[in-house]
């Protein structure tokens, strides 16, 4: 076990920046960038300070370009980063994919923190995209599934059919499955298709692993399918930062 335990953790997914200032075997602070603020001159300075002496962790999924805007800048603030990539194996976690360097970080990362011994896992990280990770009770990592997040459903719904987009215009109730307005009906359906497919690949690995199963939501929008799913979920906002933590902590 890593001795220090004062870190400064990024998580950088595609839609924001997250980060976390841990002490001693706490979070003590979190906070969040949308990529949009860091268009502007002079963004870096919107970055978290830190004091001497702790040290700086980084799990990233972005395209290579912004990759390197960002490690540039975070080595230009703070000196010296380590930046954790998925593995093939941690912590009794073994990876499902042949080339464990394909699997996302993030989705790694959330299993390591989410993951117990003895029981089944099933993981969905619901943000930009919405995957669904699926882990034995020996911590066997069975693979899974990537699919549109909530919004990019809905964005691409009425990119192939723009006729839709002059019903956005109109208020939209309340999510609700029986819809009485197209707006309404538009942006509800990506919440039930996500609550569908997610209560689907519960069922199928309770029945496939025969153990207790935990189902973990994680992502900005986790809040808004857990409250229409009919299975009980453990929501937890900032999984990937704890994986992280979780894992520089080790050797």
């Amino acid at each position: 076990m890593d001795e220090g335990s004062d870190w400064l953790l990024f998580d950088a997914g595609n839609t924001r920046l997250k980060w976390a200032r841990t002490e001693a075997d706490v979070i003590v602070e979190c906070g969040a960038m949308d990529w949009s603020a860091l268009q502007h001159a002079g963004w870096q300075e919107a970055l978290p300070s830190t004091s001497q002496g702790r040290r700086v962790a980084l799990a990233q999924v972005l395209a290579p370009e912004r990759a390197d805007v960002l490690r540039d800048a975070l080595l230009g603030r703070f000196g010296r980063i380590r930046e954790v990539r998925s593995e093939a194996s941690c912590a009794g976690l073994r990876s499902a994919y042949r080339h464990s360097e394909r699997l996302g970080v993030d989705r790694w990362l959330g299993m390591l923190a989410a993951w117990r011994p003895g029981e089944a896992l099933l993981l969905a990280n619901i943000g930009t995209a919405l995957t669904l990770d699926a882990v034995d009770a020996q911590g066997r990592h069975l693979g899974g599934v990537i699919l549109a997040g909530l919004q990019a459903m809905q964005s691409g719904l009425l990119n192939a059919a723009p006729g839709l987009q002059r019903l956005m215009d109109a208020d939209a109730a309340e999510c609700r499955l029986w819809a009485d307005d197209s707006a309404s009906a538009i942006r509800s359906a990506p919440v039930f298709a996500a609550t569908a497919l997610i209560e689907l690949a519960a069922r199928r690995l309770r029945y496939e692993s025969g153990a207790p199963l935990r189902c973990v939501l994680a992502g900005g929008d986790a809040a808004v399918v857990q409250a229409q799913m009919e299975i009980n979920c453990e929501l937890r906002r900032d999984l990937v930062l704890e994986g992280l933590w979780k894992r520089v902590r080790m050797p």
